[in-house]
């Protein structure tokens, strides 16, 4: 259902159609294996929490003595494919974790995707470095294991099965 959206003082109300929201469950971290030339993923087993890609970009200050109306201005540098975070319930037997942890030890650049729940599939596609893993344990919860991705290179987005 459309809602009016107030326009400028005496313009006619915009007309919008809401976002769609999706829950998180069903979200999918894909864990590539490098084989050419067509690569198979496995879904990474037990991930409670998947956070990011966080993206940033970098600022080049362009502030000079002579910059008028006393504001840094800034342009555009290049941008940063940043890190992802996730957290699996760990279990030591796993093959697919385990593997993740194997790229860490051997610096492995390895091929990654999140398929999201939402209806179209959309996908992000990355490659990415495991940059660091740190255990956890206490009574009453699962063991746990927190991983941070560094990614290497632009995401891509695309849709369908």
């Amino acid at each position: 259902m459309a809602a009016a959206v107030p326009g400028a003082a005496g313009a006619a109300p915009r007309t919008t159609t809401p976002a769609q929201k999706y829950a998180g469950l069903g979200s999918a971290l894909m864990h590539g294996d490098g084989a050419a030339p067509t690569e198979a993923f496995t879904v990474v087993p037990s991930v409670k929490t998947l956070g990011g890609p966080k993206t940033d970009s970098t600022q080049i200050d362009t502030t000079t003595l002579d910059t008028l109306g006393g504001y840094e201005t800034f342009v555009m540098g290049l941008l940063k494919p940043g890190t992802l975070d996730f957290e699996v319930v760990w279990d030591p037997a796993d093959v697919t974790q385990s593997a993740v942890r194997a790229d860490f030890a051997s610096r492995t650049l390895r091929n990654w995707q999140i398929v999201w729940p939402d209806v179209g599939s959309t996908t992000f596609s990355f490659a990415a470095y495991v940059k660091s893993w740190e255990t956890a344990a206490a009574p009453n919860t699962d063991m746990t294991m927190k991983m941070v991705l560094q990614l290497s290179g632009p995401i891509t987005e695309s849709t369908g099965p």
